[in-house]
């Protein structure tokens, strides 16, 4: 989670505060798409206990767009991996 921080002193901290906040909400929700990338990935190739979606196009669409979804919060965000 997001700790809260005290009360910057300056502008200059105010602004290195939201710019850390900025780039750990946006890290989060790039880990999320790579989460979900592979969990349909994961379905796709059978490797789950729910072998309904072997093979199924649309799960291997799924995965690539969270995958494209991950990469695209990474540069929109200049995540440092």
């Amino acid at each position: 989670g997001l700790a809260l921080v005290r009360a910057p002193r300056s502008l200059e901290a105010t602004t290195m505060q939201l710019e850390a906040l900025r780039k750990a909400i946006a890290l989060k929700c790039y880990n999320i798409c790579l989460d979900l990338a592979q969990e349909k990935w994961d379905l796709f190739k059978g490797r789950t206990a729910d072998k309904s979606y072997v093979g199924n196009q649309h799960m291997e669409g799924v995965s690539d767009g969270a995958s494209e979804c991950a990469e695209a919060i990474h540069e929109a965000f200049g995540l440092k991996l």
